[in-house]
């Protein structure tokens, strides 16, 4: 992550902070693409901050980390009610956006191209009243779609059990 996209989170954070309800809200392709990985590596200090984030991507996560560190983060458990995988918002042209609350929005590249792009290769816009609830209203329609990511207890071959990440049903 470069230099100017870590002002950039800090200061989006820090405008959000003053509003009422500061929430982000992240609709990606995975958890690795690079616009998640951003809003992760700061996950700490948007939690300080009073900040709630919310997820929902268009395919369930290869590896914990993003709900791991969600866990760490908000507490034990916390992923289920904040993660939540939807097959639709992968149709349709759906691109990879971030809600900033009531004070930007972040839209990204198409949710079925090759890569992912980072805050800085986005558009990133400031919104008025109106423009957040219409970014408000994708998100809240992707979410209600969506189905929570869990931890699933699995046996391994070697009898092991291990945790891995699964859609509830």
């Amino acid at each position: 992550m470069t230099a100017h996209t870590n002002l950039l989170i800090t200061r989006l954070v820090s405008d959000l902070a003053k509003t009422k309800k500061p929430i982000i809200q992240l609709m990606a392709k995975s958890p690795s693409s690079k616009a998640a990985q951003e809003l992760l590596d700061h996950l700490s200090e948007i939690r300080a901050k009073g900040i709630l984030v919310k997820a929902v991507f268009a395919s369930a996560p290869s590896d914990s980390t993003f709900v791991t560190e969600m866990d760490k983060v908000y507490g034990a458990g916390a992923a289920h009610q904040l993660i939540r995988v939807s097959n639709l918002i992968k149709f349709d042209g759906a691109r990879e956006q971030i809600n900033f609350g009531k004070t930007a929005f972040w839209i990204g590249n198409r949710m079925n191209a090759l890569m992912s792009a980072g805050l800085e290769r986005g558009a990133l816009h400031r919104v008025t009243g109106k423009t957040a609830r219409l970014s408000n209203i994708a998100f809240v329609s992707a979410w209600a779609h969506a189905t929570p990511v869990v931890r699933a207890p699995v046996v391994t071959n070697d009898n092991k059990a291990q945790l891995k990440l699964a859609i509830a049903s």
